[in-house]
């Protein structure tokens, strides 16, 4: 009877140390699972934080590259403005300096000394148009025969957008002519121009139409031979 009872408490012992022992190795086996979820989470963590930071540090670069060029591009463009301004300045300064020269002439001699008074303003190239001063003796020979005589009067322009070192013009001007003894006539003309930024002058001067030509009136006509 004791046997019997001894070995149901053996038994039992066993069993509650088996259960016992099962329940042990469960909880060392949860807590190491939540340790290891948690350092697993811990560390999804700690990478979305390096990755948020990573992502930061980008966009603000982006967005410092990007005001900086905006920046750059303003400037450039206030510079490109501010030159385009001084360059029409400059070119409109010098065709009413030139201008009075060119259409100013009442002899072989003046029409000749153009060529030296207007070294100035432009380049050699056009120093150098017989389209804008012809010096053959046949011409001057004819100038002097005639007795032709020129007055400015005025000059306006407009003026393109800057192509490297130059602005495009075209020119308009007005001015008297007559031959001795004759009346007054009045003419415009229009020339097509090349302001150079660099030099200061015109390196290119073409006249390419008369757009009028015609008599001034009886009480302006002030003709000296």
């Amino acid at each position: 009877m004791n046997r019997l009872f001894t070995e149901k408490n053996r038994k039992l012992f066993y069993f509650e140390s088996a259960i016992i022992i099962f329940l042990l190795i469960l909880v060392v086996f949860l807590g190491l699972s939540r340790t290891r979820v948690q350092k697993q989470t811990s560390a999804i963590k700690k990478q979305n934080i390096e990755l948020n930071q990573k992502i930061q540090a980008k966009q603000i670069k982006l967005n410092k590259e990007a005001s900086d060029k905006a920046l750059s591009d303003a400037d450039r463009e206030v510079k490109v403005s501010a030159l385009q301004v001084q360059s029409e300045k400059s070119a409109k300064k010098l065709i009413n300096k030139l201008f009075p020269i060119l259409l100013t002439y009442s002899d072989s001699k003046s029409y000749l000394k153009r060529n030296d008074l207007a070294e100035p303003y432009l380049s050699k190239s056009v120093l150098h148009s017989k389209n804008i001063f012809a010096t053959s003796d046949t011409d001057m020979d004819q100038l002097d025969e005639i007795g032709l005589h020129s007055k400015f009067k005025s000059v306006g322009c407009s003026m393109g957008i800057i192509k490297g070192n130059h602005i495009p013009m075209i020119i308009l001007t007005s001015y008297e002519s007559w031959e001795s003894g004759l009346r007054h006539g009045v003419g415009q003309d229009i020339y097509e121009a090349s302001y150079n930024i660099s030099t200061g002058k015109l390196d290119h001067l073409e006249r390419i139409n008369n757009l009028y030509s015609g008599r001034v009136n009886d009480d302006d006509d002030d003709t000296n031979d």
